[in-house]
């Protein structure tokens, strides 16, 4: 999710700076996320595949109250240093290890099979959406407002799957819309880094892109999740 401190951080180039520069600023953001996701994807591994990672431990409330906490607090300290080297990078491990340590206790409810199949639809729809932002001179400015309306709308959704019994179906668009939002940001943060005007702000753009993919990959995985679960009662 992109919240509104992360956001303020990246702001867009009307004049653009040199395209050497702009390339190594891209590189050095995306090589960024990629590291975030590989780790990512590590700890996942880590949980299901070795017995030193007690898979109990992503079950435990303590655990998990600790990782959100770091999650929604560390985006502050990483906006306020992100030029400090290395503590920016030191919070950006951190960040990335809490929020990776959620995405391994939703993982692990669903099958292999589930979680590749959402693995490589993610990978399809990240590099088509990122490679059409970036050969493409369109503003997407228009798509912010609709992105925050949708989230909105999945606010209301959430509260009220949380308060009320709902059914297949209607879960199964909360996911088809929360992916479609994502992608929206996605698309709106990738066009904000290659316009970016500060070389400097790596951080502030690799976590916003960090989330976007992540938020993609867990939408497709429930996604999917909803799709087997009306197979199976059928």
């Amino acid at each position: 999710m992109n919240d509104e401190d992360v956001e303020s951080g990246v702001q867009k180039n009307t004049s653009g700076f040199e395209t050497n520069v702009q390339h190594a600023f891209l590189r050095k953001v995306f090589g960024i996320v990629l590291v975030q996701l590989l780790t990512t994807a590590g700890v996942c591994a880590a949980f299901r595949y070795l017995p030193q990672f007690d898979e109990a431990l992503l079950e435990k409330t303590w655990f998990l109250l600790v990782n959100v906490v770091f999650v929604i607090l560390l985006p502050f300290p990483l906006v306020a240093l992100k030029k400090a080297v290395p503590i920016n990078y030191i919070l950006l491990q951190l960040f990335t290890l809490s929020y990776s340590f959620l995405v391994a206790h939703l993982a692990f409810r669903y099958d292999i099979e589930s979680i590749l199949r959402a693995f490589l639809m993610t990978i399809a729809v990240v590099v088509t959406l990122i490679i059409f932002t970036l050969q493409t001179d369109w503003e997407f400015d228009v798509l912010t407002g609709i992105a925050c309306s949708l989230m909105s709308d999945l606010a209301t959704a959430g509260m009220i799957q949380m308060i009320c019994k709902t059914s297949p179906l209607f879960n199964l668009a909360v996911e088809i819309v929360t992916v479609f939002a994502f992608s929206l940001y996605l698309v709106i943060d990738v066009d904000n880094t290659r316009r970016c005007t500060d070389p400097e702000n790596y951080i502030v753009a690799a976590v916003n892109l960090y989330l976007d993919i992540i938020n993609i990959f867990t939408s497709i995985l429930r996604l999917l999740g909803e799709l087997l679960h009306d197979e199976s009662d059928d």
